[in-house]
């Protein structure tokens, strides 16, 4: 579920930033980069993120486009 939401989040990003600045573009270009590549399992990466990883840097992203009505919500962790 958290993998859905992330994802019609990012999409619904991407719509909307199509006549967006810049800079607001290539945020949003980051995040989509950030969780396709996580999960592309082809790069040279190190560990694999979690999901929760995965919806806090989108929510940085949604932060600094003055998007909170968007923000994932997350379960607390574990203790």
């Amino acid at each position: 579920m958290l993998a859905e939401r992330i994802t019609e989040v990012l999409g619904g990003l991407v719509t909307e930033t199509m006549r967006a600045s810049a800079a607001d573009r290539a945020k949003v270009r980051a995040a989509v980069h950030y969780f396709v590549l996580r999960r592309d399992g082809r790069g040279e990466r190190g560990a694999v993120r979690t999901l929760t990883e995965d919806a806090r840097v989108v929510n940085e992203i949604l932060a600094a486009l003055n998007r909170q009505d968007l923000l994932i919500r997350l379960a607390p962790e574990p203790a």
